[in-house]
C-alpha cells in the first residue's frame, strides 16, 4: 500500500510502499549536505532542499510519462495521436482501456502476417476474450478444377474468347432453361455460342460466377438464346465469357478465430477483429470467427464446419485446440 507523507502529493504517489522519487532525492541531498549546513527540519536550508527535491522529482515524473506515451498500452494524453498515426478512430463507447489494446494491437502490423505475429495481436486486442487461432492443414483443402462446383474455364490455345451478357434474369435454378444473350460489342455480330461451349456466367462476381455448358443453341430473327442449368441466380446484364478463367477455392489460408461465447458475437468486438485481420493477413487469407463448441480448463473443442453446398466440402473437421494460459 502507499505511504503517505509530504513526499506523495497528487502526481507522485504511487501503490508501493516504495519510497518516492521525490523522498529519495531529498535524503540523498540531506546526506550530502547535513555535515556543513543546518538541515534539521524546518529550517531555511533543509526547506530549500526539500523544495528542489520536489521539483526535481515532478521533472523526473514528467518525462517517465512522456516515455509512457511511446508505450501504448500504457498511453494517456498522446492516444489521439496514436490513433491518427495508425489511422483508426476509436468508437464512442471505447473507455481508455479498450483505445490502448487496439493500439497495442496494431503495433504488430510491421512484423507481417506470420502465425505468431498475429496470434499476439488477437491477443493483445481481445485479451480474456480471445481462445486460440486456427489455421489449416495443408491436406485440408476444396476439390480442385474438375470437380462438381467449380468455376474454372480453359480454351483450347488460339480459340478467340467470346463476351457477352444475359438480356433475362436466371430465377429457375437446377432445371434446363432458355435464356436469351447478346455480344457486348454491338459489332461482334460472329459472337454466337455453339453446343458444347463451357461459358462463365457472372464472371464480374466471383460470389456469382459459375460455369455453365452450352446446348440447343438458336438464333431466330437476331435474337441469340441458348439451354443451360444453373446453380445460382444471376441478373440481367450479367456477363457471359468463353474466355479462360483460371479460379479455384481452397482453404489453405483460411484461419479460424476462437473467441470466448459472448465474445463471438458481439458486433463491436468482431468488427475489431475483422479491421486488425484485414490490415495484418495476406489478400489471399480467409478467417472465421466462432465460439467453442465444449470447453475444458486447458483447452477447448471447436467444428465441425462446412462450407456452402456449392462446395461441398467440410475444410474443418472436429478440432481441439490449446487455450491460452
Amino acid at each position: 500500500m502507499p505511504v503517505f507523507s509530504l513526499f506523495t502529493p497528487f502526481g507522485m504517489l504511487d501503490f508501493s510502499s516504495l519510497s518516492t522519487q521525490a523522498e529519495a532525492i531529498y535524503r540523498s541531498m540531506v546526506a550530502s549536505l547535513e555535515q556543513g549546513i543546518d538541515m534539521s527540519p524546518g529550517s531555511p536550508d533543509e526547506a530549500e532542499t526539500y523544495a528542489d527535491a520536489m521539483a526535481l522529482a515532478r521533472a523526473s515524473y514528467t518525462l517517465q510519462r512522456a516515455a509512457n506515451s511511446l508505450d501504448p498500452r500504457r498511453a494517456t494524453e498522446l492516444i489521439p495521436n496514436l490513433e491518427r498515426d495508425y489511422d483508426v478512430r476509436p468508437a464512442p463507447s471505447d473507455d481508455l482501456y479498450a483505445r490502448r489494446m487496439r493500439l497495442a494491437a496494431l503495433q504488430h502490423l510491421p512484423r507481417g502476417g506470420s502465425y505468431l505475429n498475429i496470434r499476439a495481436a488477437l491477443n493483445d486486442l481481445l485479451a480474456e476474450d480471445f481462445v486460440a487461432y486456427v489455421v489449416n492443414s495443408g491436406g485440408q483443402t476444396i476439390p480442385d478444377a474438375a470437380s462438381v462446383g467449380s468455376v474454372a474455364n480453359f480454351q483450347p490455345e488460339g480459340v478467340p474468347p467470346k463476351f457477352l451478357r444475359l438480356l433475362e434474369p436466371i430465377t429457375d435454378l437446377n432445371v434446363p432453361l432458355r435464356v436469351a444473350y447478346e455480344p457486348m460489342d454491338a459489332f461482334a455480330g460472329d459472337a454466337v455460342l455453339t453446343t458444347g461451349d463451357a461459358v462463365v456466367v457472372s464472371a464480374e462476381g466471383t460470389s456469382q460466377a459459375e460455369r455453365v455448358v452450352v446446348s440447343d443453341p438458336q438464333v431466330i430473327d437476331g435474337e441469340r438464346t441458348f439451354v443451360g442449368t444453373f446453380r445460382t441466380a444471376h441478373d440481367v446484364g450479367s456477363i457471359v465469357t468463353t474466355m479462360d478463367f483460371p479460379s479455384w477455392s481452397g482453404v489453405q489460408r483460411t484461419a479460424t478465430i476462437v473467441l470466448r461465447a459472448a465474445a463471438a458475437i458481439d458486433s463491436e468486438k468482431r468488427r475489431r477483429v475483422h479491421e486488425l485481420l484485414r490490415r495484418m493477413a495476406r489478400a489471399v487469407s480467409t478467417w472465421a470467427i466462432v465460439a467453442p463448441s465444449a470447453t475444458a480448463p486447458t483447452n477447448v473443442t471447436i467444428g465441425p464446419f462446412r462450407l456452402p453446398a456449392l462446395l461441398g466440402t467440410t475444410p474443418l473437421a472436429q478440432a481441439t485446440v490449446s487455450r491460452l494460459p
